[in-house]
């Protein structure tokens, strides 16, 4: 967990914003709707397997991408099936 995860301080029934690292590729959060303000980091070593990944999901979710090299943003965007990626 790299921040958040903590109950929130005014209403213990809600969670602080969570981002989430070094998780399982079977992780729960990956394929299931969170209700919350969660967020899964994963890091891909190819573009390939980036596609490949996010194209299993059955659900329209949107994906951020952060890159250094520009032209990779848009080859995963047009790789994409999800409609949209940030």
């Amino acid at each position: 967990m790299a921040c958040g995860g903590k109950r929130h301080a005014y209403c213990p029934l809600f969670y602080e914003a969570t981002a989430l690292t070094d998780i399982p590729r079977t992780a729960k959060i990956l394929s299931e709707e969170t209700f919350g303000q969660g967020a899964a980091v994963l890091a891909f070593d190819n573009q390939e397997d980036v596609t490949a990944y996010a194209n299993v999901t059955v659900y329209g979710r949107i994906g951020y991408i952060h890159t250094q090299d520009t032209r990779h943003i848009y080859q995963l965007c047009r790789a994409r099936r999800s409609p949209s990626a940030v």
